[in-house]
């Protein structure tokens, strides 16, 4: 709830979206560049290729995301009773049991 109430702050951006993920990327593209890189060297360009195109796809699927989350945004944005919902906060945040 907590990013709900900041992204009502300031509408959400796919540069933004892909900044709050840039661990997760970084990691998808240490993890599947070696892996690519490592059969490259070896000498199997298939799977070297293979974890390329499951690097891109990633990259695609998040980018798409982001970019319909974006367009989204105005009727989700329009629809979500804030004032309940900053309450809802505010009623965590004194129970000390964190929304997410």
């Amino acid at each position: 709830m907590t990013a709900l109430v900041e992204s009502h702050r300031s509408s959400p951006t796919v540069a933004n979206y892909f900044r709050k993920s840039i661990r997760v990327h970084l990691i998808l593209v240490a993890l599947c560049g070696g892996a690519a890189g490592l059969f490259w060297s070896e000498g199997s360009d298939e799977a070297a290729l293979a974890f390329l195109g499951i690097l891109f796809g990633s990259l695609l699927r998040d980018y798409a995301w982001f970019r319909a989350s974006v367009k989204l945004w105005p009727t989700i944005n329009a629809l979500m009773d804030w004032e309940r919902i900053e309450q809802v906060l505010e009623e965590s945040k004194a129970d000390s049991k964190p929304i997410n």
